[in-house]
């Protein structure tokens, strides 16, 4: 375990432990709980963990450099509760470092998650738990639904039609959605998974999905994955859980930063699995319309710095975005998105349109 002074290549964070009292019993899962400013609904996220069927968890609350009551609250469950920890970062770092910082205090052979504002139904860890030890398993994956405050049913998020064990294109099916979301918050993890995806390489800048890249690591390397039928998990939606809502553009941006990040990290895994998570920004970033590329200009400069690094390392990825799925028309759009993602960021050189035509001349 690295300095509890150090948050993995970001500086000193003076992060502390602030309960230290033995457990009575080693944990087999633990469970990380990143909160910032969460007071309001933090209690009863914490209250669902409480109560869980599965004795044997421990509960890693990270502040993330809250200014309301959120550390006291927690504070308040650990003073309770020897299975709840927190830890606390001094400034905000946003939630991958957070869950970063919550995986390098882990004890247990498992990891979960739950978001400060979520809720957990009573046997969602012991039956996460049970499945991956039955099955021999690396993740398992268990339905969610969609609740407003009152914990009215708004729908369900990810659904399975039974439970069943998959070993065969994890990462494939991952990428294709077969497993539903791709966030952190439904799942159990084996805890090497998440040391070596969850804590290493952290994304300092702002991006959307952060779970998704972390799980392009531990959707790699798993060899089996157990799918729950039951929904053992609420997502409750409010005006703060949509995330950047209203900001089209914006989201757009970040989402295509997220796949140029993927590529970096994930480019020694060969061209089929680029191709793949090529495939899973394309479907997500259709939710974004942005028709019109000029309208990005305001953020110019971190597209040109993503576009930089697929122009060295996965330059048929942007033809793949720009592709609608149809060869039918694909050289005028490869080019045409090609020309324009020149004009906007600034690239006078030659070197991503170059890149970008060799690679489609070669298919």
């Amino acid at each position: 375990m690295q300095n509890r002074g150090d948050v993995a290549g970001h500086g000193r964070a003076n992060v502390r432990l602030e309960n230290t009292r033995d457990l009575h019993m080693k944990p087999e899962v633990s469970i990380i709980v990143p909160a910032f400013n969460a007071s309001e609904l933090l209690p009863k996220a914490l209250k669902s963990l409480a109560d869980q069927t599965l004795q044997e968890l421990e509960v890693i609350i990270v502040d993330d450099g809250s200014t309301d009551d959120t550390v006291r609250l927690a504070e308040d469950f650990a003073a309770r509760d020897d299975r709840f920890k927190v830890v606390r970062m001094e400034e905000n770092g946003g939630g991958f470092k957070a869950r970063s910082n919550g995986i390098k205090h882990a004890i247990a052979p498992w990891i979960g998650f739950l978001d400060a504002d979520d809720f957990a139904h009573r046997t969602m860890f012991e039956r996460l738990h049970a499945r991956c030890k039955k099955d021999q398993s690396d993740i398992a994956i268990c339905g969610t639904r969609m609740v407003d405050r009152s914990g009215r049913m708004l729908g369900v998020k990810v659904g399975f039609r039974r439970d069943r064990v998959v070993t065969d294109e994890l990462f494939e099916k991952f990428c294709k959605r077969d497993f539903g979301s791709a966030f952190l918050w439904n799942k159990l993890y084996r805890t090497d998974l998440l040391h070596r995806f969850g804590t290493a390489n952290p994304i300092s800048t702002p991006v959307i999905g952060q779970d998704t890249i972390v799980n392009f690591g531990c959707f790699l390397e798993a060899r089996r994955v157990s799918l729950i039928s039951d929904v053992l998990h609420d997502y409750l939606i409010h005006p703060k859980s949509i995330t950047q809502s209203g900001n089209d553009r914006l989201s757009f941006c970040r989402l295509f930063r997220a796949f140029a990040i993927a590529v970096d990290l994930y480019q020694n895994r060969g061209e089929e699995k680029l191709h793949w998570i090529a495939h899973l920004y394309r479907m997500q970033l259709a939710f974004y319309p942005v028709d019109d590329i000029s309208s990005l200009q305001d953020h110019a400069d971190e597209l040109g710095e993503a576009v930089e690094l697929l122009a060295r390392e996965y330059p048929i990825g942007l033809a793949m975005l720009a592709s609608t799925g149809s060869n039918q028309g694909a050289p005028y759009r490869f080019r045409k998105a090609a020309e324009d993602w020149v004009k906007l960021t600034g690239q006078t050189t030659d070197l991503f349109f170059k890149a970008l035509m060799r690679t489609f001349h070669r298919q």
